[in-house]
């Protein structure tokens, strides 16, 4: 309804007014092309972690997860500390050995095929988001 249009409208401009005065903060600057491109991460970050784009359903929590797949790609972790973090936002925990050696010689076969590291990685994340272990601690 337009109630709720305007609703979210103001939400997203106060939202938007606090993150600003965040990022002026951080920078000491302003920068008109500072968030340049950023809708291209939220839109991959979300595809990442489950979300359809022709229409369908997503998590929240799966579309967190993307977003952390790619600030940690962005970061340049190795992917041992890929998994690792993988694990303590999806399961709490940390990999078992056995866990960890599986996923390890999972990204290096990979990439000893010439696939794209990200594509390895989001694959990765897709099939941690799959698992029972997962689904129960939503």
């Amino acid at each position: 309804t337009r109630r709720v249009k305007l609703t979210a409208f103001v939400l997203v401009g106060i939202l938007v007014g606090i993150s600003s005065i965040i990022n002026f903060a951080e920078r000491n600057s302003i920068d008109p092309l500072a968030g340049n491109l950023w809708e291209l991460f939220a839109v991959a970050a979300c595809v990442i972690g489950g979300l359809r784009l022709r229409g369908g359903f997503g998590t929240i929590t799966g579309a967190c997860l993307g977003i952390l797949m790619i600030s940690l790609l962005r970061q340049g972790l190795s992917d041992g500390a890929i998994i690792d973090t993988l694990y303590g936002r999806a399961f709490s925990r940390i990999p078992e050995a056995a866990e960890r050696e599986a996923l390890e010689a999972y990204l290096a076969a990979e990439a000893a095929a010439g696939r794209d590291r990200r594509q390895g990685l989001a694959n990765m994340l897709w099939a941690i988001l799959n698992t029972k272990e997962f689904q129960m601690n939503l």
